[in-house]
């Protein structure tokens, strides 16, 4: 082995390839309580004559391709793990303000001004289909009157729950905000029995905040807890 110095970090006295290797002779467990170091380490080449190739060396750097590649997926799946923990976590305190609302105007007042803080969004609201002059009488900061069927069209059909990354929101929904959301989410309530069809909107400046598909039970579950308070608050059949 050469006795070249490896190099070191500076004030440090740099250390021979004999050195290196008398230590490792010294320690023959040294790399086997360390396997991250074998990932720093190019593998072995043979000299197998007569122009034979070394697969050996080929396969083990594909493997540590692939190993680099799990890691990484690792990496994205706790992240998400993580972020899904804390978005239930917010969901469960937004329900507990909903339900802790006596009545019909703190109700919406929770709905209106308290949810975007508890969730952790820019834009919080409730758009109910109503006809023009009945949305004229009952005129509410947060409440947006929508002519009816757009809550199917905002929801693409009859899907309950919609989660999108990066687009341009919705104005018959969103109305003055739609220009500063970039990310959004919305959820319907169950229409029938004394209650317009609604849906609960949620909306944020900072894109890839919802994920579709990622925190949509959590989504669907405020949303069936709205339907059941408003319900209540209003005298109308569970």
């Amino acid at each position: 082995m050469s006795g070249k110095p490896a190099p070191t970090k500076q004030g440090t006295t740099p250390l021979s390839g004999d050195q290196v290797a008398a230590y490792l002779q010294a320690h023959p467990d040294f790399l086997a309580r360390h396997p991250e170091l074998w990932s720093a380490l190019p593998p072995p080449r043979r000299a197998l004559g007569n122009g034979v190739a070394d697969l050996q060396s080929t396969m083990i750097e594909r493997l540590r391709a692939d190993v680099r590649r799990l890691e990484d997926k690792a990496g994205d799946l706790t992240r998400q793990a993580r972020d899904h923990r804390s978005f239930a976590a917010q969901i469960h305190k937004a329900v507990l303000a909903l339900v802790a609302a006596q009545d019909f105007a703190l109700l919406i007042e929770v709905v209106t001004t308290d949810l975007a803080a508890l969730l952790g969004v820019d834009v919080a609201l409730l758009a109910v289909e109503a006809e023009t002059r009945a949305c004229a009488r009952h005129d509410v900061a947060g409440v947006r009157c929508v002519p009816p069927g757009s809550i199917v069209a905002a929801m693409g059909g009859d899907a309950e729950v919609a989660l999108v990354a990066d687009a341009t929101a919705d104005p018959q929904v969103f109305g003055s905000t739609a220009g500063l959301v970039r990310s959004w989410a919305m959820a319907r309530l169950g229409a029938g029995r004394g209650l317009p069809p609604a849906l609960l909107a949620l909306g944020t400046r900072t894109p890839d905040r919802f994920q579709p598909g990622r925190g949509a039970d959590s989504l669907r579950s405020l949303a069936h807890v709205l339907e059941h308070c408003l319900r209540s608050r209003l005298n109308l059949p569970t």
